[in-house]
């Protein structure tokens, strides 16, 4: 369920003998789902969460760009996706997108940077593998 601002509890206590007992059971119930809500590292910045390769056998790796944290209550579920964009160059600490998780009604989200660089493969490539570069019209949108 995550945890919503504010959070709203409504209850009702039957067959208390006394007010104080009344009381004490409320504030126990109180205490309990209090007791629930806790922060969840989703992530820490420099972890790795992928690839990228190249035919002429460069490499860099994705890594998370900020640690994050979601609040959540008790075992709410986590949900993440990840959105990654081709950057024009791979430049070491360029961000190529963002990791977003989501417990209920909450969100956190931290961007994706490249670790590494990738250059251009070199001419003497380019000549030896032209299939490997593929067609003007692969590049078309």
């Amino acid at each position: 369920m995550g945890a919503g601002d504010p959070l709203a509890v409504t209850g009702v206590v039957l067959g208390g003998a006394s007010r104080e007992s009344v009381n004490a059971t409320v504030v126990a119930a109180l205490d309990s789902i209090r007791s629930g809500f806790h922060q969840v590292p989703v992530a820490t910045e420099g972890q790795e969460v992928g690839s990228v390769s190249t035919p002429w056998g460069a490499a860099a790796t994705l890594v998370i760009g900020e640690s994050a944290s979601i609040f959540t209550w008790s075992d709410t579920p986590i949900e993440v996706t990840m959105d990654i964009k081709t950057p024009p160059a791979y430049r070491d600490g360029t961000a190529v997108g963002t990791v977003t998780w989501t417990a209920g009604p909450n969100t956190v989200t931290a961007p994706v940077t490249i670790a590494g660089t990738i250059d251009p493969p070199t001419e003497w490539w380019r000549l030896t593998h032209p299939s490997e570069l593929g067609t003007p019209w692969d590049a078309r949108d």
